[in-house]
């Protein structure tokens, strides 16, 4: 899927399963991503000043001022 940009229920979706404490390579398998695509996911956006948590509704404001 080159090119194809996560939505905010994708962003859910992760935000949820990395708190239930699923692998990034499980959830990768779930919603039919790469393993990288959901690891680039939370490096880019998982921001330091809520202590290293992944928000998806933070994930989604960066990435849509990008």
């Amino acid at each position: 899927m080159k090119g194809k940009h996560l939505n905010l229920h994708e962003r859910f979706y992760i935000e949820k399963r990395i708190i239930d404490g699923v692998t990034q390579a499980t959830i990768a398998r779930e919603l039919g991503l790469s393993r990288s695509t959901v690891s680039r996911e939370l490096k880019r956006n998982t921001d330091p000043a809520f202590h290293g948590l992944y928000s998806c509704r933070r994930a989604d404001t960066l990435a849509k001022a990008r």
